[in-house]
Parts: C-alpha cells; sequence; structure tokens
C-alpha cells in the first residue's frame, strides 16, 4: 500500500511539473531547437553567429542536461507531457478491451532509437545547406505550437499535420515514442554527457533477486540485466545519455536501488528535488529570454 501511493504521488508530481510547463513555457523546445537550426545555418553560410534569444536557450538548456540530465524530457517537454497522456488513455483502454498493453520488442525499441539522429543529422545537415526552409512544411511542432496558441487555421499546415496524427498514433502505441525514435533535441541531449552525481544508476548487489522492475517500466530500455552467479549485472543497452530522466524505475524498485549516483540514497524523484530542478530550469530559461528581449 505504501509503494502504490508513493507510486500515484511521483506520477502526481510529475504531471503537475509537466503542466506548469506546458502553461508557463511551452515553446523551450522549439526554442533551443531553433537555436540549434540557426547555428548551422550561419556555419553554413559561413556567416557571423549571433547571441540571440534562440541561442541562448539552447547554450542553457545544454549546460543544465550536463548537470541534471535529461529532466527537461522526462519532466519538462511540452511533446513530451502530449505524448505521455496520448499514452497513458491508449494503456487504459488496452487493458479495457485486451486485458493487456502492448509493449513494442526490446530489439526493435533499440533499433528505432537510432532514427533519431538520422532526424537530427538531416535537419541539421539541411540548414547547413541552406535547404530546411524547403521542408519545414512538414514539421509537426509548429502545428502543434499553434494549435497551443488556439489558432486552428489549417493553411499551409496540411502536411504537418498529417505528421502529427501519425506521430499521435506512435505515441498511443509506445511510450514517448516521439522522443524515443524521432526527437532531434532528444538526439543532442543525449550525445550530452552527464554529471555522475545525477546519472540514474543502480547497484547489482542490492537488486531484489530477479525483480527486473526497472527494466520493465523504462521507456527507454536504459538498463538490461545478465543473470550471473549472485545478482544481475549492471549493463545497458542503450547509451547512458539515452535515459530521460523519468526515474519511473525509481518509483517502482522495491529495495531503493534505482536512482542518480552510484551511492546516492535518493531516488531522484522525491518531491522537492523535482521541484527544485524545474524552478532552476524555468528560472534560468526566463532569465536569459528575459536578458535578451
Amino acid at each position: 500500500m505504501k509503494k502504490m501511493k508513493r507510486q500515484t504521488r511521483d506520477i502526481l508530481v510529475n504531471r503537475l511539473v509537466q503542466l506548469i510547463f506546458f502553461l508557463l513555457a511551452p515553446g523551450i523546445y522549439a526554442s533551443a531547437f531553433n537555436g540549434a537550426k540557426y547555428v548551422l545555418t550561419q556555419i553554413g553560410k559561413v556567416d557571423v553567429i549571433d547571441f540571440t534569444p534562440f541561442v541562448a536557450v539552447l547554450i542553457t538548456v545544454l549546460i543544465y542536461t550536463f548537470i541534471f540530465g535529461r529532466f527537461f524530457c522526462g519532466y519538462a517537454c511540452s511533446f513530451g507531457f502530449l505524448g505521455d497522456v496520448v499514452y497513458d488513455a491508449s494503456s487504459a483502454l488496452q487493458k479495457k478491451a485486451f486485458g493487456k498493453v502492448y509493449t513494442i520488442p526490446a530489439g526493435l525499441r533499440s533499433l528505432l532509437m537510432k532514427v533519431k539522429y538520422v532526424v537530427l543529422a538531416a535537419v541539421l545537415g539541411l540548414c547547413f545547406l541552406g535547404y530546411y526552409g524547403k521542408v519545414s512544411f512538414l514539421d509537426p511542432w509548429e502545428v502543434f505550437a499553434s494549435f497551443r496558441a488556439l489558432d486552428f487555421s489549417l493553411t499551409g499546415k496540411t502536411a504537418g499535420l498529417l505528421v502529427l496524427l501519425a506521430i499521435l498514433i506512435g505515441m498511443a502505441c509506445v511510450r514517448r515514442f516521439f522522443c524515443l525514435f524521432l526527437c532531434p533535441m532528444g538526439a543532442l541531449f543525449a550525445m550530452i554527457p552527464v554529471m555522475p552525481f545525477t546519472m540514474v544508476q543502480r547497484q547489482p548487489a542490492r537488486c531484489a533477486g530477479k525483480c527486473h522492475q526497472c527494466e520493465k517500466v523504462c521507456p527507454t530500455g536504459y538498463f538490461t540485466s545478465q543473470e550471473g552467479d549472485d545478482a544481475p549485472f549492471l549493463g545497458r543497452n542503450t547509451g547512458a545519455g539515452e535515459c530521460i530522466s523519468c526515474y519511473r524505475c525509481a518509483g517502482v524498485c522495491p529495495v531503493s536501488n534505482a536512482g542518480p549516483g552510484r551511492f546516492n540514497k535518493l531516488r531522484g524523484n522525491e518531491w522537492y528535488l523535482v521541484l527544485g530542478k524545474a524552478a532552476i530550469l524555468l528560472a534560468a530559461v526566463k532569465l536569459v529570454a528575459e536578458l535578451l528581449s
């Protein structure tokens, strides 16, 4: 019962923080990505790179990710919030209709997770060559952002809307579908090194036998176990940067063995830590935007 209450509280805190960012700072993703596209466009034109608000937000989020891990992905991204809401609704319907929830095979998931690096390379390559404007009509984020601003005009948005609808279908089938498989910023964040004291880890010797609960709930497949003589072997079938810091693993671990830092006794998703990291990110982004506006 205590474990269930803790998991419920963790989910509520996650949704609360996601909602706060969705209402107060929904454009962080777009601003940071626009910064990355601008930098590559300027390099391609062999032109000066000005310290624009977009570049400032990009740098801020990258520094934040280096220190705190991919907290933005797990708690602050509006698209991530949309994906969680869609998947939660879909999984509830699947349980009611079929008695179980569809899960993607681990091998296929691991393979598809490489697609977002291709998307990142393609977008930045097109920016570098000066051709991104020719394919920008496919951008689903622009459609999502306009709908978020209550602009439901479809003029010039048909292609982007179709892409968005396809992504929504994927979100209904796989938790964090866009984040794992298609998000170019997710690919960029995954390549950023993370400070050891915030990296989610577990100590194999402390695992509760053949529990594997952390592996079952992790949307990225961050942990993978190989049975040994005494305890599961700590391994990863994805890079350390693929962890989106959602801390679902910490919420289900029966011995509090999954959390930030190998010897840290904190689970990482304590409400005060989550709210503190959220406040730092929100304040930092707002500050740089205000200073450069």
